[in-house]
């Protein structure tokens, strides 16, 4: 493929009006495959590392996701460009790309993937998503039990589980949502925090249709939080989180002091 080849397919899976160029070094490199000098706006491919086309297409892909989060109204600002937002252009560009039939997903081609895939699915990732669901149960019930014998359920959590109070409620959450199980627990995190119906089942089917979490993060939960008012219930679940977080750390710190001023 030419260069000019490249650049055409590139600007058919995303068109971008901020001119670019493609040069394909002819080399062999153990360190990248390609780059993007934001400066001079040019992609580099080092073609020789690549055995097939299709594994050209997908670095260049890569390195113009970058051109194109460079060009954006919120381009990086730190030697770290793999963002989130990154992520969101780059896997987003892959699937357009895919329904093009510009690019063939390297884990379709290679058998070997199916077999592993369906294997990881169904031994991992459903049954952890089925089990945390179980574990937010038994926590719901520990909280009752600590409300009807008077005791605080945050130090239950603390003291005796040694759980993170914030993943306890998060697991609560999952156990009290309708979510599949096969989506992973992960996943079920990240939708039971969505409270209205609506844009839940509007995630869930986004997700279900091949959205990687930086793309559901980026187009779905993003425009969600700002286009509604803030749940004051959350903002003051997430203050009591941080006070609580700071009176641990003030009593850590007063023990250690006390330990000295004994020694003393």
């Amino acid at each position: 493929m030419t260069n000019e080849q490249i650049k055409e397919l590139l600007l058919k899976v995303l068109p971008c009006d901020v001119d670019f160029t493609v040069v394909q070094s002819g080399k062999k490199s153990k360190r990248v495959n390609g780059l993007y000098k934001p400066e001079s706006r040019e992609i580099i491919l080092h073609n020789r590392n690549f055995t097939n086309d299709n594994l050209l297409i997908y670095t260049a892909i890569h390195e113009y996701a970058h051109h194109i989060h460079f060009c954006s109204d919120s381009p990086p600002h730190s030697s770290r460009a793999h963002t989130r937002k990154f992520r969101n252009i780059f896997h987003t560009m892959l699937n357009q790309a895919e329904e093009q039939g510009i690019y063939r997903g390297v884990f379709e081609l290679d058998p070997r993937f199916a077999e592993l895939t369906e294997r990881i699915r169904s031994t991992f990732i459903e049954p952890h998503g089925s089990l945390m669901k179980e574990f937010g149960r038994a926590l719901l019930e520990a909280e009752e039990l600590c409300e009807e014998i008077g005791v605080r359920f945050e130090d239950y959590i603390s003291r005796v589980l040694s759980v993170d109070r914030l993943e306890a409620q998060h697991i609560m959450r999952v156990s009290r949502s309708d979510l599949p199980n096969d989506i992973g627990y992960t996943n079920m995190k990240t939708l039971a925090r969505i409270r209205d119906d609506g844009m839940r089942q509007e995630a869930l089917e986004k997700l279900q249709s091949g959205y990687t979490q930086d793309m559901l993060r980026e187009q779905v939960l993003v425009k969600n939080k700002d286009s509604r008012p803030e749940d004051p219930m959350e903002t003051l679940t997430r203050e009591k989180q941080r006070i609580l977080k700071t009176i641990d750390t003030l009593k850590g710190r007063l023990e250690e002091i006390e330990k000295k001023m004994a020694a003393l």
